[in-house]
């Protein structure tokens, strides 16, 4: 069972160029959600995967978007798509955002989830 993250504005839907929003664990999504229908999380699992394992942020462009991923130092992977046109600047703080949204949503349950 996946943990249920809602993002919602600011996180991730007060700027449409910013699609998608994800954590993960070894491969696996513990949370997600996007603003764009079709299989999106299978291009950031493919980002995930070619991420630099020796970088604590990758930026990566797959698919027509630019994926930003924070490695964290508890092992989670947080990514976020955005259209190409979206700042660095941007992005960057929405992954914050993210990061800390997660952690308050879940802040033991994420070590047990499968």
């Amino acid at each position: 069972m996946r943990l249920t993250l809602h993002l919602k504005a600011p996180e991730l839907t007060t700027m449409n160029e910013l699609v998608y929003g994800a954590v993960f664990r070894d491969g696996s999504i513990l949370a997600q959600a996007t603003t764009i229908p079709g299989n999106i999380d299978i291009t950031a699992f493919e980002a995930i995967k070619s991420r630099s394992s020796a970088e604590r942020t990758s930026h990566i462009h797959l698919a027509g978007y630019d994926f930003f991923i924070l490695h964290d130092t508890t092992g989670l992977d947080f990514i976020i798509a955005a259209d190409p046109t979206v700042s660095q600047c941007s992005v960057e703080t929405a992954l914050r955002n993210l990061q800390t949204l997660f952690f308050q949503s879940f802040p033991q349950r994420w070590r047990t989830a499968p």
